[in-house]
């Protein structure tokens, strides 16, 4: 077997260049979701999800990866919620 390569901090983003994107709440038939109306690295709207039925949408808040792959944003962005779920 071989060992998982060491992660170097070096080699980590910093936490202070991810952009923070705000986000709506919306419960589904069967499921929960965090809206992206205007994505901050292509403009466009995307979806992450927020959890089953009973599960804490706001503990899928936080870091995620964007869902347009855009290299303005190769690190992400930070779900932020805009309004109360």
């Amino acid at each position: 077997m071989v060992a998982p390569s060491p992660v170097h901090l070096a080699t980590q983003p910093d936490p202070t260049a991810i952009p923070e994107q705000p986000v709506l709440f919306k419960r589904g038939l069967r499921g929960q979701y965090w809206i992206v109306q205007k994505c901050v690295a292509c403009g466009r709207k995307h979806i992450h999800g927020a959890g089953g039925l009973d599960d804490d949408p706001l503990q899928f808040l936080g870091h995620r990866s964007q869902h347009c792959l855009n290299n303005e944003a190769p690190c992400g962005y930070v779900l932020v919620a805009t309004e109360d779920k």
